[in-house]
């Protein structure tokens, strides 16, 4: 977990709501990993699970050694079951996990939720609740509390997450490491570089929900709606075409705009502005918010605001609510990781079944090439509460029935659910009812999950065209060098520093201060906790 991560408000939005508002180059993404004063670096092999891999199926298109994920361009035809018995005790399983769209049909209403419970061997009671700011205000919550579900999706966006799962969470090494993991297949099969995101202090805290460079961000587009404005194929290669892309897609009075979200970072990374960070030979942290080339980011993604192809209703919205806009069409052009691509097409989106979706390039802002920020590794963990822990073996095989590998039977139906139900079969491929799909997303992905893989049975073209696009990107793109390492004035101060730099972007973007005014919040941001964190980092990575 960076130090000074992104996840607190992921995406964010042009908007008055700071916890929701345009990005810094601190907000996008997700990243979990290291301890109190110390990495993840630091882990020893022994508090590491042994890595079993589980061959289910021979993908299409292979993994790359750069990060790019196995894609798949169909379902096995005759999917195994691969787990042995129901993971559960009888008892309720209680949980909490975040909501990336509608609110899912109640238990009793929704025949997946009860299926789900039904092969389980628990009830699983899970809470989901709005991603972004909601969340994390949940989460805080439980943490004044006290009063912890079984099964918890943390992230760094979490207040003191270090000292929180220090204090309150089962250090999952007594069960895990080594060949401890062989109990628990599907866990096994996640590789160690997912595992050393979620050491603590030499603990291990959690249960990796492994996304690695699928959760990296671009500017997805509607393809479908570029075809009906006589566009096919943008090419975007630099600022000025971008900007004129969005105005040519832009009809306000079709309530169609050309961003769905803030395309702050999207610049940024035009300006080849580093990831989160950069380190000094002589191993010193820099903040991306020194970068000289931050105002001018602001200042154009201020021109895009007055140019007016961004929905106006971004103010304050929450992720889910910008990826629904894209998809009803009210935003022809998205910021989303890759991982949201399948996701956000066809009848799955239960809202257009012709939808088809592309990946904008990442030009230069003059010409040329930017550079992409791959994505954390590991996309949030699932941490276990000391009080839960006379369960911890029940609560183990839950996570690892949830964490069943693609090709498996149990995949299909955890991520598709009831064929008849909610899907139909076109060929291998599962292929969502409409009306029916929306009873899926209760938050299960989040408290178990098997790598990512490229997969979209909605649309034959996803797994090339994203396969390509990926392996592209990652081929140029940047890591954030802090990625392992934990800061504890972070864990205290860095919600409010990161609030007080979103708020004088607002006021930038807005015309209420001068593109000057950044200058100054960075000297406060610096005086105000900046600075220490930035030496923190230093020390643990020197520890590492």
């Amino acid at each position: 977990m960076a130090a000074m991560t992104r996840r607190a408000f992921n995406g964010s939005a042009l908007g008055a709501g700071v916890a929701t508002a345009l990005s810094g180059p601190l907000l996008s993404g997700c990243s979990d990993s290291a301890g109190s004063g110390g990495g993840a670096g630091q882990a020893s092999g022994d508090v590491l699970p042994r890595h079993i891999a589980f061959a289910a199926v021979k993908p299409d298109y292979p993994a790359l050694g750069n990060g790019t994920p196995a894609g798949f361009t169909s379902y096995p035809s005759d999917p195994k079951v691969a787990y042995k018995g129901k993971p559960g005790d009888g008892e309720a399983v209680t949980g909490i996990a975040q909501l990336n769209g509608p609110v899912p049909p109640s238990l009793e209403d929704n025949q997946y939720w009860q299926e789900l419970n039904k092969r389980a061997g628990s009830p699983l009671q899970i809470q989901s609740v709005t991603a972004g700011t909601d969340f994390v205000a949940k989460i805080t919550a439980l943490q004044a509390s006290g009063d912890l579900p079984d099964l918890m999706q943390l992230s760094s966006a979490i207040p003191s997450l270090g000292e929180f799962v220090q204090a309150k969470m089962v250090d999952l090494a007594e069960y895990l490491a080594g060949d401890k993991v062989k109990k628990y297949p599907f866990l096994a099969n996640i590789a160690p570089e997912f595992w050393r995101a979620c050491v603590y202090n030499g603990r291990l805290a959690g249960i990796p929900i492994p996304r690695g460079a699928g959760s990296s961000r671009v500017m997805l587009y509607r393809a479908d709606l570029l075809d009906k404005a006589g566009i096919k194929d943008p090419e975007v290669g630099s600022f000025e075409d971008f900007g004129d892309l969005l105005a040519e897609v832009t009809s306000a009075r079709s309530n169609q705009w050309g961003l769905a979200a803030n395309p702050l970072d999207y610049i940024r990374q035009m300006f080849s502005i580093p990831n989160n960070f950069s380190q000094n030979n002589d191993g010193s942290f820099v903040s991306a918010y020194e970068h000289e080339r931050q105002k001018d980011a602001l200042e154009a993604a201020r021109k895009l605001q007055q140019k007016g192809v961004i929905n106006p209703d971004v103010a304050g919205a929450q992720p889910p609510q910008r990826d629904q806009w894209f998809k009803a069409g009210e935003g022809v052009v998205n910021w989303s990781p890759y991982t949201g691509w399948p996701g956000s097409v066809g009848s799955t989106a239960g809202l257009d079944p012709d939808m088809r979706i592309g990946v904008l390039p990442m030009p230069g802002f003059d010409g040329g090439r930017g550079r992409g920020w791959v994505g954390s590794l590991t996309n949030n963990m699932v941490s276990i509460p000391t009080s839960s822990q006379d369960r911890i073996e029940t609560l183990l095989a839950v996570v690892d029935w949830l964490s069943a590998p693609f090709g498996t039977s149990e995949y299909l139906f955890q991520r598709y659910g009831i064929e008849g139900v909610h899907y139909e079969l076109d060929g291998a491929n599962p292929k969502a009812v409409s009306g029916k799909a929306e009873e899926l997303p209760i938050g299960v992905v989040y408290l178990g999950s098997g790598p990512f893989v490229l997969y979209g049975p909605e649309d034959s073209t996803f797994v090339p065209a994203a396969h390509e696009s990926l392996s592209g990107y990652m081929r140029n793109a940047v890591v954030d060098p802090t990625n392992l390492y934990y800061s504890p004035a972070y864990g205290s101060n860095g919600g409010r520093l990161l609030s007080t730099m979103v708020a004088v972007e607002l006021d930038i973007v807005y015309g209420r201060k001068p593109v000057s005014a950044w200058d100054a919040a960075v000297r406060e941001y610096l005086d105000g906790g900046g600075t220490q964190i930035k030496t923190e980092l230093a020390a643990a990575a020197k520890d590492a």
